[in-house]
């Protein structure tokens, strides 16, 4: 019968044949050093884990000697075990049935049922959390928070200056309405991206740009970013990724902390992620912002298309963009 063979003396496990002979176990493996060895264990000396009976292991001691052998699965175990002599100690203690649990393993699945019954709890709270924390920084905040963010990521970047002043000016232009002072930056990057850091910085890709054929595109992208940037929703990503601690000061109305925690954390933050409510919203700004300019509300679709076609040649992974913006058909 196949195991895997533990001698004791190394970590790793020894592909073995397991043959039952009286009142002896023979196992035949590859040692991987002198080629094949065989090895003899009493099988009065052998016995089940004190703890985890429900697994397919046996466990040999004999003076120093402590080696193990554990079958592939259960079914496995029993057929051996069906094989062992009824008289000695090992088959006395059974075979194995899935109703039986030791006290310790009770006990180990009450925790587990106690720490999820926990969690649950707290995925529940934590939007509502999340929501109030980022409802109360103040806008000084989230604004130094962007400002921090911006240098750290442009600082690794190298910025196309000249498509920095068009991209600048072109959003300048589209008339978006924003409690923010809001500045686009575009970086030499390859990968086809774009995102919002709160208070107000527009970071787009020149590679995203060089697939856009027709300025509604583009101002689709400038104003889907703009809504994440007026709706919180980069503050808010961020503060879920702080975690704990975050949502707590909120509790405890130490705003002051939340800040704080917020500003210390701020250069460990590698990305921000949106929920596809969150996606959806930024998509109605973007539409609702065109539609009172007067602009082609196509360009829209055209973006997600072109993302999307992005999605499909990238076969090995997703875009960037659409790692943090999860694409979906109902956005097309």
């Amino acid at each position: 019968m196949q195991v895997r063979y533990y001698n004791g003396q190394q970590a790793k496990g020894h592909p073995a044949q397991a043959f039952v002979e009286g009142a002896r176990l023979r196992l035949y493996y590859n040692n991987g050093y002198s080629g094949f060895a065989q090895q003899y264990w009493e099988l009065s000396k052998a016995s089940r884990p004190e703890f985890g009976l429900h697994q397919p292991i046996l466990i040999y001691t004999d003076g120093d000697r402590r080696e193990q052998i554990e079958f592939e699965n259960i079914a496995a175990f029993n057929a051996f075990m069906a094989q062992v002599p009824s008289h000695l100690p090992v088959q006395r203690k059974g075979f194995y049935r899935s109703s039986y649990l030791s006290s310790g393993y009770k006990l180990g699945l009450l925790g587990l049922g106690l720490l999820a019954c926990l969690a649950g709890i707290y995925f529940l709270l934590l939007p509502g959390l999340v929501t109030l924390a980022t409802a109360a920084v103040p806008r000084s905040t989230e604004v130094s928070l962007g400002k921090k963010l911006a240098q750290g990521y442009l600082g690794r970047e190298k910025t196309d200056v000249k498509l920095t002043r068009l991209a600048d000016d072109f959003y300048s232009e589209l008339g978006i309405e924003s409690g923010y002072d809001v500045e686009v930056t575009v970086t030499e990057s390859s990968e086809v991206n774009a995102f919002a850091l709160p208070g107000g910085t527009i970071v787009v890709t020149k590679a995203i740009i060089q697939q856009m054929d027709r300025p509604e595109q583009l101002a689709a992208l400038l104003g889907h970013e703009a809504g994440h940037v007026e709706l919180r929703h980069s503050l808010r990503s961020i503060i879920r990724s702080v975690g704990t601690y975050a949502l707590v000061s909120v509790v405890i109305g130490d705003i002051s902390g939340l800040s704080a925690v917020l500003l210390e954390n701020a250069n460990a933050i590698n990305g921000l992620s949106y929920s596809r409510d969150a996606e959806r919203e930024a998509d109605q700004f973007s539409i609702d912002f065109m539609k009172k300019e007067g602009l082609n509300i196509a360009g829209m679709a055209q973006l997600m298309e072109i993302l999307q076609k992005q999605e499909k040649d990238s076969q090995s992974s997703l875009p960037a963009f659409l790692s943090t913006h999860p694409l979906t058909d109902e956005r097309i």
